[in-house]
């Protein structure tokens, strides 16, 4: 090999490179005539490896690269020659400022060398090369001063001498897109293999801590780069090796790994089962996860961050809420805990940045559900108003903390839906939200509720319309707190606001009409159920065209909607129970319709019969109330009039006789056994108990029945209040709803008729 001509030479080298792998083993050529063919020209040529012939710098690459395959596959060398064998492979690669020192041992030497910013084509099979080497497992004893550091001999991988020639080029290379594909990703897979295998924790390696963070944040630029897919896969690797292995000294890389993966990630969004984009998600959740109680989140929001990177971390909580072997459920809220207890110290230099980045996450990333706690949020907030205000900050913005202040009265609606508020709790809400709006400042608008009332009006629209399933408590509190405001969120005109007016009475009367009383609540849903309708009248005393649609006749405002008895019957009750003058006239002027709806809803059971007891049950029943109530409120209205007694005498004239004959069908199938109903069992067994009393009364004589006459006449009549009355009205309509729920809930063929009969006399 040292006599032969250089093109001999060289001939040799590519057949024992080929010849190698099948004897792994063998060391073909000896380390003495490797490192003299190395070195034959080093005088010569100084490191520049254009200035040697091209066939001397294909026999140097040859060389070095059938070494790094020897020393792979774990044919011994001796220290001096692995060294010898590091420099040679630093100058044929381009290194500048390679110095060589020889240590006090004659068989060691120290090599240093600079950056490299361009890598010659022909030195690229030793890039490839060096990958073996370095994921090789078998151990060669080298002194401390190899690394640079003091002590005694220690045993290493053998790739341990070569991973700051690796690390060198990926840090310092001007431009790593330029290399081939292959080339690159062996060049990037050797920095994963160094990762994972060699502990820079320690006394020997920590020196080249530097180094490997600079090689970790070049191969993260490739993340961004128009590259081969599989190279950007290898870059991916190596963050996650980096982030996993080297967690005591990362410094600020991980900041970076999770920006440069973000814009991959979202980069990637169209492309929903991309590998690639799953992988940067699992990266950044996974990292969060481990680090959500060490500060590191609060270090990321410090930087300036892109809305993308927010939805991205968005699309990480939402694609693994239901995946819980990778992310917590809490993770959000440890994150959020973990930073607010961090951020009232945080330096005046990045205050401002991570409230607005704090401010985004929880916009966009982490609504706080109704769960959380409130106190704590609200309690770390005051510190940081106190913070802002103490002078260590200069032109500070408080709009991100009054935003999160917002974000939290969200919460609000969650709990509306779900709870009980009281009115009193909702009528301060809303006054202290009015004290400070100031609805001059916006130009334009189209309404003027403010922000938590509109909260409050959105909750009880949905309410009203039955889209959110709000306990009738709490509507019937946000009702009051909203009517009980010194400036009502009711616009004192429909002209004002057409479409807000409009979409009220649209909910109200959608409530009125379908809203189902259920066993537990039936009270509450009595009572809201009149603040409602209370709610229409007061809406109709300014609008009298909504009286139109009582009646069953649309307008261009409102739609066309039909009442039943027992929303005729709330109407009722909400002028009896308010003291206003002009209810009971304007409610009493759409008698006539009420009375077409009655007669209707008796008509069914004359010409079809009593097929259906539940519903019979209950529309007879109501019927009943609903002409007390009607007979109360003529009485009320002829209170105003001189024909005292017209009104009354219509009510009588026009709801008695259909409701009388309804009984006298019913008594009629009763009798005859025509119909086997509950209904009409139940009317038999009253008709059996009115026969026996009225056979009691027979063997009374003429002294007893005058007598009786005498005390009734000196007794006279005794007067009941109308307040009994409306209450007893109230406690006859709940008692309906309470039987038709009843009857819903029992069971198929099963008899029931003995349970109702019991439900009736109790």
């Amino acid at each position: 090999m040292s006599k032969a001509p250089i093109s001999e030479r060289l001939r040799l080298a590519s057949f024992l490179l080929r010849l190698h792998p099948h004897f792994p083993g063998w060391r073909v050529l000896s380390w003495d005539v490797i490192i003299e063919t190395l070195t034959e020209y080093d005088s010569d040529v100084g490191n520049v490896i254009h200035l040697v012939s091209d066939q001397m710098a294909h026999l140097r690459v040859a060389i070095i690269v059938l070494g790094l395959q020897m020393i792979a596959d774990g044919v011994e060398i001796d220290t001096f020659s692995l060294l010898k064998l590091k420099v040679e492979l630093v100058r044929v690669i381009g290194f500048t400022d390679i110095s060589v020192l020889p240590l006090e041992d004659a068989h060691s030497i120290r090599l240093q060398f600079g950056d490299v910013s361009e890598i010659p084509e022909l030195a690229f099979p030793c890039i490839e090369g060096l990958v073996s080497v370095l994921d090789a497992t078998h151990l060669l004893t080298l002194p401390s001063s190899t690394f640079g550091t003091i002590g005694e001999q220690s045993r290493f991988l053998v790739g341990s001498i070569f991973l700051d020639v690796s690390l060198s080029i990926v840090a310092t290379a001007k431009d790593l897109t330029v290399f081939p594909v292959l080339t690159l990703k062996s060049l990037l897979e050797s920095v994963y293999i160094i990762i994972h295998k060699h502990d820079f924790e320690s006394k020997h390696l920590g020196p080249q801590q530097a180094i490997l963070r600079r090689a970790v944040l070049r191969t993260v630029e490739m993340l961004s780069k128009d590259i081969s897919y599989d190279v950007r896969h290898v870059a991916l690797s190596v963050c996650q090796a980096f982030i996993k292995q080297c967690q005591n000294f990362m410094g600020s890389v991980v900041y970076t790994i999770f920006e440069h993966v973000t814009q991959l990630v979202d980069s990637q969004s169209i492309q929903n089962q991309d590998a690639l984009a799953a992988q940067g998600k699992l990266l950044i959740g996974t990292t969060l996860q481990s680090f959500c109680n060490d500060g590191l989140f609060i270090n990321l929001l410090k930087r300036p961050l892109p809305h993308k990177f927010f939805a991205v971390l968005k699309q990480i909580f939402e694609s693994w809420r239901t995946d819980q072997a990778y992310v917590n459920e809490s993770l959000g809220e440890d994150l959020l805990r973990d930073t607010l207890n961090r951020t009232v110290d945080a330096d005046p230099a990045g205050f401002q940045i991570l409230l607005n980045n704090l401010f985004s996450y929880l916009d966009i990333v982490y609504r706080p559900p109704s769960n959380i706690d409130v106190t704590f949020i609200g309690q770390h907030i005051i510190q940081l108003v106190r913070r802002m205000c103490d002078g260590s900050l200069e032109e500070a913005d408080p709009s991100p903390l009054v935003s999160i202040l917002a974000l939290l009265i969200q919460i609000l609606r969650t709990a509306l839906n779900r709870l009980y508020v009281d009115t009193a709790c909702l009528a301060l809400l809303s006054h202290a939200s009015a004290c400070h709006h100031h609805p001059g400042l916006v130009q334009g608008s189209t309404s003027s509720v403010v922000p938590v009332v509109n909260v409050l009006f959105e909750i009880l629209l949905d309410g009203l319309r039955l889209k959110a399933r709000i306990l009738p408590v709490t509507l019937k509190s946000i009702i009051g707190s909203l009517t009980k405001l010194e400036h009502p969120v009711f616009p004192p005109s429909p002209a004002e606001q057409p479409k807000l007016f409009a979409n009220l009475i649209d909910g109200a009367c959608h409530f009125l009409e379908h809203h189902l009383w259920l066993d537990e609540y039936t009270e509450n849903d009595c009572m809201v159920s009149v603040d409602v309708a209370r709610l229409l009248l007061q809406a109709a005393s300014e609008d009298h065209s909504i009286m139109q649609r009582f009646s069953g006749h649309g307008s261009e405002k409102y739609s066309r909607q039909i009442f039943g008895v027992r929303s005729w019957s709330m109407l009722i009750l909400a002028v009896l129970l308010n003291p206003r003058d002009d209810w009971p006239a304007m409610l009493f002027s759409q008698f006539s319709s009420f009375t077409q709806v009655y007669v209707l809803t008796l008509r069914v059971y004359l010409q079809s019969g009593f097929g259906s007891p539940e519903s019979a049950t209950t529309d007879i029943n109501h019927a009943y109330v609903a002409i007390k109530l009607w007979l109360m409120l003529a009485q009320r209205v002829s209170s105003f009039s001189e024909d005292s007694e017209v009104s009354i005498f219509r009510v009588w004239n026009e709801l008695w006789p259909p409701f009388e004959d309804v009984f006298s069908a019913l008594e009629i199938e009763a009798q005859a056994n025509l119909s086997t109903a509950s209904l009409t069992l139940e009317a038999t067994a009253h008709l059996t108990i009115l026969n026996r009393l009225r056979g009691l009364n027979r063997g009374e004589g003429s002294y007893g029945k005058a007598i009786r006459a005498l005390r009734g006449t000196s007794e006279g009549h005794l007067e009941v209040s109308p307040d009994v009355l409306l209450q007893q009205c109230i406690k006859d309509i709940v008692a309906t709803e309470k039987l038709r729920v009843v009857d819903v809930k029992r069971e198929p063929g099963k008899p029931g008729v003995e349970r109702r009969k019991d439900l009736r006399f109790q």
